[in-house]
């Protein structure tokens, strides 16, 4: 495990001084005084293998937080003689001071913004000496130190100093909240760890009261269960790291426990964090150090001291030596000497971890014990006072015992305990006596043996009675099913606490029992026994509870992979633990083919390879290329041996187990080759090379050209003394380091080249950024550290009394109390496809049952791209002290978005369980990616106010009020202060717009406004939290730049794209791999549309890289980019060719190999690379490999079993495969779509019949681009839609002028003509719209929402109604053709024109009626879809109204079709039947024949229309759904098509048929007439 307990350092640009700025200094928080207070910042930060790198932060305020029992002694006067000079505000306003320059001046930030507003000429402001800081100056630290020094520093430093007074019992805190709790005279007092823990600390049990519901919490199946049941807590927080435990009893996490002893935590001493200050021991039966240090089944009293901070020393100190329960002092001195004079408890020496250990207690003591009888009234006397020894006994001994007796005999003549806490004890004694509620029996019933020296032999003869009391019951069975039954034991206990590694169960049937049985996956299987299922509060405890271990080995990850990482393969270094499933392989076996000298083991200070060439050309080296360091330490003198004057002197017999190595040094020009072998000879040396004669070895047959990791034959190079030749001499030792020098290993980019090569001849320096901060260090006397307890010291006033600044979770004078608090951990999580930046300001506040919000809140800016997998950790203060338990309170967490100022949703979080003292809560927020909008519910809110529901739970309602309203229904008027450009959420909640601060919003951050925006290339600068620092601030950068300032230009690659190997396919994956000195390399995944007739992609990179590759989805792997070492601002051009080709390890290695295991398998690898000279990568299912220049297979973690759906939460619709932009910080999610999905959630459809314009062109124009520059399939469709505008113009012109003459509509046809005639005059003209349209607004030169609504809403609808009343109209045409062939003489004209005009009206009106559905479900949605940012015209249907739709669509398109093919072969049989039947001489198919001929005009029109149906027909069901990505022809010519016959109604109506060609000559010869006369 790795932790780092760091304080952030933002870059400050005004020096810091060792002045301070209060806040709250004119304000009291709540009901109870809260003021004067400093904000301390940390951040912790760790990781364990496996998981990736958490950050804990932690703001808190130090306050001065008085108890209301004890003397306000506030300064209510300033403290002149700290004061350069008082003014007041209306002298400042006259000299023109601003509110920053106060603040320069180390102004309260109260203060400042009162100044700012400037409501009362009286106020004053007094400007400060060194070191004073305060309202009044009434503040200074009592420390030397010099002017770089930050309160954070204070703090930490303080609590670090705390360590060295663990012991001081001054320094304790205590609980005092709980006032009904009597200890009688017990001097310890509570403990908050101590309510709830399974042992009476009251007399009376007011610490276990109600407790018993723990056990019954029940959890979601996304969440864990807690061991100690106060808590649920999200599954993504489980086990993902030491350093953040979000359970209450640390049960989240694997512990951390003192080699063998009983000590967990021990290291929380100088720690103020959650993960000690908020934690309880996980287990029953322990022992809370107080400080988050717990002792594992321990009851007191002890033998030997074990908490850090002796708090079990004390404890068990007062145990046996309080007797302040005995009113007289003789008779209590008496005792005391009875008891312990000339007696030790505990023992003195060295334990067997070389621990110096103390006596408990210890008496020696010369004179002689006087009798009790002569000082005692009572009969007998208790000790201790209450029955807490053991956890559970008290002592009686009677007075009338003799000092002779006491001298060798301390056991007790009774012993009594709770009968109810013990009732399994009844069965095995014989009650006695009754007292003050207590059984009491003989301790013979109890204790074997007759004589007890002292009470060591007491301990070791009773303390495990505690285990009848806490493991045993006289339960028959269990009433609640919940419980498990211990049968033996007969106890009940919760199904929670079976299989925890601990025996809650004196016979341990819980632990025995077959836990898999219970269908709980939240358990861990060991896979040594296949019947074993732990609960994971037992995996990690540093306890084997599996039969090999496999639990303490897995409590982070199973993944081989992650658990013995690459560079930790063939090291010389056996990893821990490896070999626990019994198998051969290790990570130290089977390294043949490993080469010794590889980035991992170069320079490490150990010769990996028989020559040490691993070790040549190191930093820092003292030596020359190729030479040694050899230290002669006689004369003191360091020698650089050259490879080429060293040698190996042959060995005559290599039989011998161990074989001496002799090397030697020479420079002369005598050939010495018979009896020595030159380490230039030969790249690796093995025992066969420098034996002269042995038959047993075996020929080395590795190739030459590299040194590989040394075989089992080799020699060991150890105690590499070099000699002279040929006086053989003593020249030197190499220096080397006896071990490998290993620390955390992680990915190295050392040799692995540049590709393509670097355009510069200079050598490449490495970039690296370091923070030279000076480390300030101060004395703290241990008066200042024990006074304030857990807080910090200030001297105030003139008297300079001290004062304290306490934390939340602890108040009072010295900060001595123990606060009742809420610790509240907040992960918030923002995915958005999104690449606009965004900035939250959270609220979190504590309401009542009513909704009434408490006075505490707390607030934190969150910005997504810096603080993404950071958890907030902070502190809620109930509004009374002690609290009151009749109000129900819980947390509501609202979200605004800061740079519009706007409200983005709400949370609600229960606090269950009240009555505990601290209420833990841990939760995960999910950030909608859309604000939340007015909900629809019962809840009155008003005028004022809007209904809206949570997030996390859609059935729970509240009023959001308007600015400047509260209360639960919005009825309250604030009497608000807040600036005019903030929002007022109550009179003392203001939510700051982006560059205001302070309590109500008044002060302005200068430092990042346009004037002088901090940030260069004017890109986002946002303010950092005013509490942490004034002048910091965090630039978001977008577009070419990045770093912390956008200083720097991203780096540009261009990768030439190959169309064979891209055929068919749109989308890219790239993946952008950076490697890090002190931590696990980072993957950053980019997904890329292939662009559409175009040979380049361009990307920019905003953060540094060293390789990067792209992935073909599902498919193969390319290596585009080495870089060993970054080089930032570069232009880089690359091509995805065949020869870049990642292959697989299935098309590199045999079957056999294959098969291995993942130890045995990877050692192989570099083998691949040495082999294969043209191959530049391969990969496994959680390896990218990289061939270096030695051929060195360099291989990183490089998970290829990804399951898409981001990591749970999938946002991706209709099966789209979600993934994150970043799998150690995922900031963003990308979308790879089914066919016939798109949009950046595949939320869009192309399914269905029916053609949309949009789908079939949207993702072809290309977003501010000009009109030339746009692909050719965009101005082939201009150029289409604006010939079909000329041609459908010109042909509905002369149809109407057709259809409107008196004998053109002498039938009800040619009103069906006429009316299709005019609807084609609109469909063409709203075709050529909707295309310029869409195009304009696909190129963002149509912004407006509005308009694009109203579009989105109408046009494609009334095309669609237009279109079918269309078809509907050429159908009854073909209809009435049909029924007057049928009818012949007895059709009627007059009838058939009244018809056609009712069913003119009818078919529109029906038209409409059934397409009602669709501008109701049209919805204009933002798409920010990979690079572009488009806005679509969008369709959501429900399942009903999806299956109405689709049956609709088909009804319009397939009837008008049917009816005109059923119409023509009506016409034709029933003329020819007709035919036949006068004239029989001719046969049935000779009449169709010439009836075909004759009414040829006839048939023209639907024919015509059914051939031009068929393409759209066909394309529709040929194809599942429209796939325009890859066929965006063929779709656009069906959609086209679809609108011909509206422009061929001349054609298709009126040129076949004589009457209307008759009618459309007399029109033009009319025109011709009229024409002639005006000239």
């Amino acid at each position: 495990m790795m932790i780092l307990t760091a304080l952030l350092i933002f870059n400050l640009f005004i020096p810091l001084n060792t002045r301070y700025s209060l806040h709250y200094s004119d304000i009291r928080q709540g009901f109870y005084p809260t003021f004067d207070c400093l904000y301390t910042y940390l951040v912790d930060v760790g990781k364990e293998k496996g998981k990736d790198y958490l950050q804990n932060s932690y703001l808190t305020p130090y306050c001065r937080r008085p108890d209301v029992n004890e003397e306000q002694d506030e300064t209510l006067y300033p403290v002149y003689e700290n004061i350069i000079k008082t003014s007041s505000f209306k002298e400042l306003k006259r000299q023109n001071v601003t509110s920053e320059q106060l603040l320069q001046w180390f102004s309260p930030i109260d203060i400042a913004e009162k100044y700012e507003m400037y409501r009362n000429d009286s106020d004053v402001f007094h400007n400060c000496s060194l070191p004073w800081f305060g309202s009044m100056c009434q503040y200074k630290f009592n420390f030397d130190f010099d002017s770089y020094l930050s309160f954070s520093d204070i703090v930490q430093a303080t609590t670090d100093a705390k360590t060295k007074n663990a012991s001081d019992i001054s320094t304790r805190t205590y609980y005092g909240l709980l006032t009904s709790c009597n200890r009688g005279s017990w001097p310890l007092c509570l403990d908050w760890r101590e309510i709830c823990d399974g042992k009476f600390d009251c007399i009376n049990g007011e610490d276990e009261y109600m407790c018993d519901q723990l056990e019954m919490t029940e959890c979601n199946s996304n969440e864990y269960r807690c061991h100690y049941g106060t808590q649920c807590i999200p599954l993504v927080f489980l086990k993902d790291g030491k350093v953040s435990i979000d359970c209450l009893d640390g049960s989240d996490e694997a512990v951390e426990r003192l080699f063998h002893t009983s000590q967990i935590n021990w290291n929380c001493l100088p720690i103020s964090t959650f993960r000690c200050e908020e934690q309880i021991g996980r287990y029953p039966e322990s022992f809370q150090c107080g400080d988050g240090e717990y002792l594992l089944g321990v009851t007191l009293p002890i033998t030997m001291v074990s908490c850090s901070n002796q708090r079990d020393k004390e404890v068990s100190r007062a145990m046996l030596t309080n007797m302040e329960h005995i009113s007289s002092i003789n008779c209590r001195e008496t005792f005391y000497c009875a008891l312990h004079s000339n007696r030790t408890f505990g023992s003195r020496g060295i334990d067997h971890n070389g621990m110096e250990m103390v006596p408990i207690l210890e008496d020696i003591r010369n004179e002689e014990c006087e009798s009790l009888s002569q000082y005692c009234e009572s009969e007998w006397l208790v000790i201790p006072a209450y029955p807490i020894l053991f956890g559970f006994f008290q002592f009686i001994y009677f007075t009338n015992r003799s000092v002779d007796e006491f001298k060798t005999n301390i056991k007790p003549d009774l012993i009594c305990f709770n009968a109810q806490a013990c009732p399994a004890l009844l069965t095995e004694i014989h009650p006695i006596k009754f007292l003050d509620g207590l059984t009491c029996c003989h301790s013979s019933d109890l204790i074997f043996g007759d004589e007890m020296k002292d009470f060591n032999y007491i301990d070791a003869m009773f303390s495990y009675r505690k285990h009848d009391c806490a493991r045993k019951g006289i339960e028959k069975s269990c009433k609640n099913s919940s419980y498990f039954y211990c049968n033996e034991s007969m106890k009940c206990i919760s199904f929670n606490r079976v299989g925890d590694g601990n025996n809650d169960c004196y016979f341990g049937e819980d632990e025995r029992f077959n836990a898999c049985q219970l269908n709980d996956s939240n358990r861990f299987q060991c896979s040594s026994e296949e019947n074993k299922c732990l609960s994971l509060v037992a995996v990690g405890n540093t306890f084997d509870e599996c039969r090999l271990g496999e639990d303490e080995l897995f409590a982070y990850t199973q993944n081989w992979a992650k658990l013995v990482q690459f560079p930790y393969l063939c090291n010389n270094e056996h990893h821990p633990g490896i070999n626990f499933d019994g198998l051969n392989d290790t990570d130290e076996t089977n390294c043949d083919y490993w080469p010794c000298d590889n980035p991992y083991t170069h320079c490490n200070q150990y010769w990996n390879c028989q020559h040490g060439t691993d070790e040549l050309n190191c930093p820092n080296s003292k030596c020359s290329f190729n030479e040694h360091e050899c230290y002669n330490q006689q004369s003191g003198l360091s020698y650089c041996l050259s490879l080429h004057n060293t040698y190996d002197k042959y060995v005559n017999c290599c039989n011998e187990t161990y074989v001496e190595r002799e090397i030697y040094f020479y420079n002369g020009t005598f050939d010495i080759s018979e009896n020595y072998f030159s380490w230039n000879d030969s790249e690796y040396i093995t025992l066969d090379k420098v034996c002269r004669i042995d038959q047993h070895l075996q020929p080395s047959f590795i190739t030459e050209d590299i040194c590989f990791y040394p075989p089992e034959n080799s020699f060991s190079p150890d105690g590499k003394t070099v000699k002279l030749i040929p006086n053989n001499e003593y020249l030197c030792h190499y220096i080397n380091s006896e071990f490998p020098k290993y620390y955390d290993l992680f990915f190295k980019t050392l040799r692995l080249g540049y590709f393509p090569s670097v355009l510069m001849n200079n050598s490449i320096a490495t970039i690296s950024k370091t923070n030279q901060l000076k480390k300030t260090t101060f004395n703290i006397s241990n008066e200042f550290i024990s006074y304030c307890h857990r807080g910090i010291l200030v001297l105030r006033g003139r008297n300079q009394i001290k004062t304290c600044f306490c934390p939340p979770n602890y108040y009072g004078s010295q900060c001595q109390w123990q606060n009742q608090r809420i610790s509240l951990t907040i992960q918030l999580v923002w995915r958005s496809n999104r690449f606009t930046p965004v900035v939250f300001q959270v609220l979190i506040i504590l309401i009542d049952e009513y909704g009434q919000i408490a006075p505490y809140y707390e607030q934190i800016i969150y910005i997504p791209n810096r603080d993404c997998n950071t958890k907030f950790n902070l502190y809620l203060l109930y509004p009374e002290r002690p609290k009151s338990l009749s109000n129900n309170y819980s947390i509501r967490i609202d979200i605004y978005e800061k740079i519009k100022l706007e409200y983005w949703s709400s949370w609600h979080l229960s606090i269950p369980f009240q009555f505990l003292p601290v209420n833990r809560i841990a939760t995960q927020l999910i950030i909608p990616e859309m604000k939340n909008e007015k909900s629809t519910c019962i809840l009155s809110c008003g005028e004022h106010g809007k209904c809206m529901n949570y997030v996390n739970n859609k059935s729970l309602f509240f009023c959001l009020c308007d600015n400047g309203y509260s209360g639960i229904n919005c009825n309250i008027t604030n009497q608000c202060n807040c600036a005019n450009d903030s929002l007022c959420l109550s009179s003392d909640i203001c939510i700051c717009s982006l560059y205001k601060f302070g309590p109500y919003c008044h002060l302005t951050h200068s430092i990042c406004q346009l004037s002088n925006n901090s940030c260069q290339h004017n890109e986002l600068c946002v303010p950092n939290d005013y509490r942490i620092d004034l002048n910091t601030f965090t630039c978001l950068c977008q577009d070419e730049y990045s770093d912390e300032r956008c200083e720097n230009k991203n780096n540009r690659i261009d990768i030439h794209l190959n169309k064979e190997i891209l055929w068919e396919h749109s989308l890219l994956l790239i993946h952008v791999i950076t490697s890090f000195d002190q931590k696990e390399h980072e993957r950053r995944i980019l997904l890329k549309k292939v662009p559409y007739n175009q040979n380049i992609l361009t990307i920019h990179l905003t953060q540094p890289f060293h390789i990067i590759l792209a992935e073909i989805v599902n498919e193969s792997f390319y290596l585009l980019v080495v870089r060993e070492v970054f080089q930032p601002s570069e232009y880089i051009q690359t091509k995805i060719e065949s020869k870049q080709r990642c292959p697989s390890i299935n098309n590199l290695l045999n079957d056999t190999v294959r098969q291995y295991s993942y130890l045995r398998r990877t050692k192989y690898y570099p083998s691949l690379c040495h082999t294969n000279l043209e191959l530049m990568c391969f990969y496994d299912e959680v390896h990218m490999c990289i061939c270096d220049r030695n051929r060195f297979s360099n291989c990183f973690l490089f998970n290829q079993t990804r399951n898409n759906d981001c990591q749970g939460y999938n946002y991706c619709e209709n099966g789209g495969e979600c993934f994150f932009n970043n799998q150690t910080c995922p900031t963003q999610f990308m979308c790879i779509c089914d066919d016939c999905y798109y949009g950046a959630k595949c939320q869009l459809s192309t399914k269905g019949f029916g053609f949309s314009l949009d789908s079939i062109l949207g993702y072809h124009i290309k977003p501010k681009i000009s009109l030339n520059q746009q692909p050719v399939i965009i101005k082939i469709t201009i150029f289409i839609s604006t010939m079909l505008l000329v041609i459908g113009s010109i042909n509905g012109f002369l149809s109407i002028e057709t259809f409107r003459r008196i004998k053109s509509r002498q039938v009800g046809a040619g009103y069906y003509l006429l009316s299709s005639s005019i609807i084609s005059i609109f469909i063409i003209i709203l075709l050529t719209y909707k295309v310029w349209e869409l195009i304009l607004s696909q190129m963002s030169v149509i912004t407006n929402r509005s308009f694009l609504y109203f579009n989105c809403v109408t046009i494609d609808v009334i095309l669609k109604i237009l279109l079918t009343f269309n078809e509907w109209c050429n159908a009854c045409v073909a209809m009435e053709r049909m029924m007057s062939v049928i009818l012949a003489t007895r059709f009627q004209k007059q009838k058939s024109i009244k018809m056609a005009k009712w069913v003119v009206l009818i078919t529109f009106i029906f038209t409409i009626l059934t397409h009602i559905h669709e501008p109701i479900r049209r919805e204009l949605i933002e798409d920010f879809d990979i690079d572009d940012y488009r806005i679509w015209c969008f369709v959501r249907y429900s399942s009903s109204v999806r299956k109405y739709n689709s049956f609709i669509t088909l009804f319009h398109f397939l009837a008008p079709f049917s009816i005109n093919i059923i119409s023509a072969l009506c016409i034709i049989i029933t003329l020819a039947y007709r035919r036949s039947a006068v004239e029989q001489s001719e046969t049935l198919r000779g009449h169709l024949k010439n009836q075909i001929q004759q009414h040829a005009h006839v048939l023209y029109s639907p024919c015509i229309l059914i051939l031009l149906s068929l393409p759209r027909l066909i394309i529709s069901f040929a194809n599942k759904c429209m796939r325009s990505a890859h066929q965006p022809w063929l779709h656009l010519i069906g959609y086209f098509l679809s609108f011909i016959p509206s422009m061929l109604l001349f054609i298709v109506f009126v040129m076949p048929s004589k009457t209307y060609r008759r009618e459309f000559k007399a029109w033009t010869k009319q025109i011709s007439q009229k024409l002639c006369t005006t000239r």
